[in-house]
Formats: C-alpha cells, structure tokens, sequence
C-alpha cells in the first residue's frame, strides 16, 4: 500500500489529505508469465526433440533468451563484420533454434524459469535430472541451484547412487 500526503496550508492541519493507492498485483514474473509461448509476440523458434516425429516447436523472444542464458546469447546475436555491416552468425539468421538432444517437455521447463524463475517440484520430480544437464548446457545457473537443491532433499538409499552419478556428471 502507497500513502501520498497533500499538503494545503501547512498551518492548518485539518487540510491535510491522505490518499491511499493499492499497489497492483501485477510483477514482472506474472506479466512475463503471459507472454511465455505466447506466438503473436515472440522473434524467435525453437525446434525441439531428438526424433522427427517427437519435436515440437516452441515459441519464444531473443531478449529473455539472451538476457537469461549466455549460450543462447552466443547463438542469437548478431556480429559486425568491421565495416558497418551486420553479420548474422549460427542459428540467429533465421532466430529458428534447432534443440535435437533435449525432450520438449524439458525445454518448456527451461523456458518457464527463465522468463518466470519457477519450477515446481511436480516438474522436478519427473524431470529432474534432464533438468539439471538443460540447466547445465545452457548456463541457467539459478536452475542449476534450484534443480541441486531439489535432489539433495530428495536423497534416498534408493536413489543414492543415481544422486552421485548426477553430482559427477553435472560438478554438483
């Protein structure tokens, strides 16, 4: 809640008004949340799926790819040549990425942390380890921590030894 306070004359108190203005519930996570797959306002595309008749296409924008990832960063932007002209470089020519070692599902949850910083422990707990190496392989280190987080809660006898193969593989 925001008070503004308006002043008329300082010698009389009673003229003293305060008005109270909600603040809104709207964030920049809800608002980017919105915009996320949305296909009307995104730039770019990803491919995603390791068989053809797997892959889906996600839609999304260069901006929070970039913002949020370095390694899309170095996929998506564009170059100088040293002589004013713009070379584009890789996938960014035609801001179409093609995702061939990833599932969709684990793309999309990918994507949903980067433009929101959530991942549910639902998602985790299906998909935790495919998450962790997408985190890894495109640089989401707040992912990263999320998804070590996760599994060090989760911790078992039985899974004891995948949780060791993981925190190898990924430096964890």
């Amino acid at each position: 809640k925001v008070e503004i306070t308006v002043h008329g004359d300082l010698d009389h108190p009673q003229h003293q008004k305060t008005l109270q203005i909600p603040r809104t519930v709207n964030s920049l996570k809800n608002d980017l949340s919105k915009i996320l797959f949305q296909k009307s306002t995104s730039d770019c595309t990803l491919i995603v799926g390791e068989e053809e008749s797997s892959m889906e296409t996600i839609n999304a924008h260069k901006a929070i790819l970039c913002a949020r990832s370095p390694v899309f960063h170095a996929m998506l932007q564009s170059r100088s040549d040293g002589y004013g002209e713009e070379m584009k470089f890789g996938e960014g020519f035609e801001n179409t990425v093609r995702i061939s070692d990833m599932e969709p599902d684990v793309m999309r949850s990918l994507c949903t942390y980067m433009y929101t910083e959530t991942c549910s422990d639902a998602t985790l707990n299906v998909n935790a380890d495919k998450i962790l190496r997408a985190a890894t392989k495109y640089q989401v280190l707040g992912l990263v921590n999320v998804t070590e987080e996760f599994l060090s809660r989760n911790i078992s006898i039985q899974n004891a030894c995948d949780m060791l193969y993981l925190a190898d593989l990924y430096c964890a």
